[in-house]
């Protein structure tokens, strides 16, 4: 209610649009599952033994759209809860803070593992809030980048021994067949990539 208008002055809406995008990056990478997926992918080449192959480029391509895909109910909620009531100015900006703020501290609810949150109140010295609903974003984000990047190593993890395992595979069939100067590599990356 700036010079006593009742609806917020396009100079406001640039500051906070001008705000969200350069906190857009780092909101991204910590409020959504990126973390997760690009950890996952990066493990799945490094297990490949092709360290080029695919590029970075694609892998984060990749990971961005598979993030953007698992919040997809979410980003549906806050465009259609939040963002066309801003665009239509039936809402205020702090309001829709106030109303993006439910769906997003949920999504980031249900993905965090309670040891993560239990860490990261230790860590800010917070009390603990009766209501999980009650959990300063500022502790739940942290938390949920944490519980991403356990995810993301563990899943990271369970592909690389499986890829081992048909490295292990290859190797002792070479040896079996005495071909011990070919390298196992060379034939277990077309099993590998079929796999």
């Amino acid at each position: 209610q700036l010079g006593g208008e009742e609806t917020t002055s396009p100079a406001v809406k640039m500051l906070v649009y001008v705000a969200l995008l350069a906190l857009a990056p780092a909101l991204f990478l910590m409020v959504t599952p990126f973390t997760y997926v690009v950890t996952v992918l990066s493990m799945t080449r490094q297990s490949l033994g092709v360290n080029a192959i695919p590029p970075n480029q694609v892998i984060t391509g990749l990971a961005i759209f598979i993030s953007l895909y698992m919040m997809l109910p979410v980003l549906t909620q806050l465009y259609e809860e939040v963002w066309i009531p801003l665009q239509e100015e039936d809402m205020g900006v702090v309001d829709a803070f106030d109303v993006a703020r439910d769906p997003v501290h949920g999504y980031l609810l249900d993905n965090t593992y309670e040891t993560d949150i239990e860490t990261m109140l230790q860590v800010s010295s917070s009390e603990v809030p009766e209501a999980s609903e009650d959990l300063s974003m500022l502790v739940l984000v942290p938390a949920f980048a944490l519980s991403m990047l356990k995810k993301g190593l563990t899943v990271g993890l369970l592909i690389y021994f499986s890829f081992v395992f048909i490295d292990m595979i290859i190797s002792s069939l070479l040896m079996y067949m005495g071909m011990m100067m070919l390298p196992p590599m060379i034939v277990s990356l077309p099993f590998k990539i079929l796999i």
